[in-house]
């Protein structure tokens, strides 16, 4: 057979992470072979293992690679994974709009950290919740019993009320205060699909629980 370079999923990796193979620094791992080997094996991985890599997607997981380059005046490095059958499990909550971040131009010029994402916590989180349940219903069970404790001292249920909720980008950063002083000015955001009822719900978790608080 011929060399790593003629294979097809090294190239697609590799041209993610070195787009133009001037890495002085690269890794690539075939994950997938690694993954379908404990899957298939008669004595590979655990029933339960096998479970949890079904339920959250890893099955889907392909070539791995990693690769850091020099651009200008600074260092650039990149990762990539590919995905054999589109994404699944946790990784269908990553799909999302390519659209620039709204909490850009919402953190101040003068920020010191900035960091912001998009995942689809109402659509990934139930999901990962019944994963456990299913993979082990012991812990399932307990989880479900502290969610229902949590519910009964907010007055509000996280995943019926809260989660449906919240969309999908989110952002913190810290920044210099604008009043001057030591204190730094620390900023958590979440995009919200009806505020005024997000706002509702906080207000009733503040009633039942008598805690101060404001979201803007």
């Amino acid at each position: 057979g011929g060399g790593l370079s003629d294979n097809p999923q090294f190239v697609r990796v590799s041209s993610k992470v070195s787009p133009k193979s001037d890495s002085f620094m690269s890794l690539y791992v075939d994950a997938g072979a690694a993954i379908d080997m404990a899957m298939d094996a008669k004595d590979g991985a655990p029933a339960e293992v096998r479970q949890i890599i079904e339920t959250l997607g890893f099955g889907s997981i392909g070539g791995i690679g990693y690769g850091m380059c020099q651009e200008g005046a600074g260092f650039v490095d990149r990762m990539y994974v590919a995905l054999r059958d589109g994404p699944r499990g946790i990784f269908e909550g990553m799909k999302h709009s390519q659209a620039p971040l709204a909490t850009l131009s919402m953190a101040p010029e003068n920020a010191w950290v900035y960091a912001g994402g998009r995942f689809d916590f109402a659509a990934t989180l139930p999901k990962l919740f019944d994963a456990v349940a299913n993979i082990d219903p012991d812990q399932g069970a307990q989880m479900k019993e502290a969610e229902g404790e949590v519910d009964a001292k907010l007055g509000v249920s996280i995943r019926k009320d809260i989660l449906p909720l919240l969309g999908q980008e989110f952002a913190y950063w810290i920044a210099g205060s604008p009043f001057g002083g030591m204190l730094p000015e620390f900023a958590i955001a979440l995009e919200l699909k009806d505020p005024q009822k997000f706002q509702d719900c906080i207000d009733r978790a503040i009633e039942k629980t008598g805690a101060n608080s404001m979201v803007h």
